[in-house]
Parts: C-alpha cells; structure tokens; sequence
C-alpha cells in the first residue's frame, strides 16, 4: 500500500509565540522527496495548518532529509547490527554504535538550537512575512533581547 501527496516536512526556525517554518514537500510513504514550497506555520493540527507561503528555506529541506535519513538508518543499522552480532559477526558493534549515532543526531535536530530555533535576525525577517506593525517587530526584538538570543 502506497501513502502519497503533500505535508509538512523540516520543521526549523521556531519564533517564541508565532510559529515555525516548514516545507511542504511531495511524499511516498511519509518519505520527503520533492520540496514544492516554504511555509511560515502559524498553527497545526494533524495534517491541517495555518500559515503563509515564504521563500523556501533550504535549512527546512535538508532538515527533513536528514532526519528521514537519520531516522532509517539509526532503526536498521541496530537491527541488523543485532542479527549479525547472533550471527557471531565481529563487524556489527560498530554497526550498531553508529546506528545508535544516527538516532542521537535524528532527535538533536528537534533540540539544538541553530536548527530549532530562529534567531533575532531571521525571526524578523519572518515577521515581516507576515506583515507584522513596527509596533509587533519591537516587541519581538525586545522578547529576544530579555532572553539573552538577540
């Protein structure tokens, strides 16, 4: 059975109290291969979201690559790792240490910061998509600045 069409992939750029961004890329089976346009999400639910079309950000692209990539191979390379360990194979620790690697680097692109995170400048710029008063775009800077990322 084949699952296909459109979703939201390679979420990166979170700004504190507005959104993130993403790519809306066609999928076979929840693998990402054809990035068709950026998105700065306002709000989602399942598959639904709010937002408005950006430029697209090569960071959300990769971003969804690697951690499909990640993600695969850090499930298999433990798994056959594993069955060539029963096997009595003395090349499948490394197999699994490096799966076990590829897991880490899958779940430290929901947390490390460059990736997960807007910074000032780019939480501006973003803001601006989105056509935000000079009013908004202090109070943004200032959120920022108070918490030492400006």
């Amino acid at each position: 059975m084949f699952i296909f069409g459109t979703r939201l992939f390679g979420k990166v750029d979170a700004v504190p109290g507005l959104g993130h961004v993403a790519t809306k890329f066609f999928h076979i089976n929840f693998l990402p291969l054809i990035p068709l346009e950026g998105w700065f999400v306002l709000g989602q639910e399942g598959n639904q979201w709010r937002g408005r079309a950006i430029p697209m950000s090569g960071k959300s692209v990769l971003t969804a690559w690697m951690r499909f990539v990640t993600f695969c191979l850090g499930v298999a390379l433990p798994l056959f790792g594993f069955i060539a360990w029963q096997d009595g194979n003395d090349g499948s620790i490394p197999m699994m240490v490096v799966g076990g690697v590829c897991l880490a680097a899958f779940i430290a692109t929901y947390f490390v910061g460059f990736i997960s995170r807007a910074g000032l400048e780019r939480a501006m710029v973003l803001a601006g998509h989105l056509e935000a008063s000079p009013e908004a775009l202090e109070a943004l800077r200032r959120k920022y600045e108070m918490e030492g990322r400006g």
